[in-house]
């Protein structure tokens, strides 16, 4: 009996090697984690009227500076400023620039996209991108300057970086348990 259930194994591994069984099984633990997580915060997002996107923006950006906490922290600190540059861009178009016509929006915003761009020499300042991810994002919702537009935006930001440090963390965890089977 014993030596039917070595050859069994010894063919099983034949199929499918161990390594490449570890591989496939990382895999599902991937598709089936984020699949859940993007599934549930879909949900969430439209059952309680937050904007899906952001949520899917920010994960995305969380994944880009590096899938760990203090990163994606930082990430949702530049947006929120990106977000803010956003208003203030529309802010200065009214205000200071209003005598210009129809360049007001462009000056405004070739002013604050310069200024952004500097902070690439300030690290831990220097992901620029987050800042734009912020902006684009604002004037994708809309573009009003309000603390509702802020809340719309920012909600839906953390959310999306805690979906990605949840998604990196039930897969590690896992993966953790899969190492520890083997």
């Amino acid at each position: 009996m014993a030596e039917q259930a070595a050859r069994s194994a010894s063919i099983d591994e034949a199929i499918v090697p161990p390594a490449l069984r570890t591989t496939m099984i990382s895999r599902l633990i991937n598709f089936l984690v984020n699949g859940v997580i993007a599934g549930v915060a879909l949900f969430a997002t439209v059952r309680f009227g937050l904007l899906p996107w952001v949520l899917y923006l920010s994960w995305v950006g969380y994944g880009l500076v590096g899938g760990t906490l203090r990163p994606g922290l930082q990430l949702l600190a530049l947006f929120a400023v990106g977000a803010f540059s956003g208003w203030l861009v529309v802010a200065l178009a009214a205000t200071a620039f209003q005598n210009v016509g129809e360049i007001a929006l462009p000056l405004a915003l070739g002013l604050v996209v310069g200024a952004i761009a500097l902070m690439e020499e300030f690290p831990p300042l220097d992901r620029v991108p987050a800042y734009f991810m912020g902006m684009v994002a604002f004037f994708a919702a809309g573009a009003t300057p309000g603390l509702e537009t802020m809340q719309a935006l920012m909600i839906p930001a953390a959310l999306g970086v805690l979906c990605g440090w949840l998604a990196n963390s039930l897969r590690a965890t896992g993966e953790r348990l899969q190492r520890n089977a083997i």
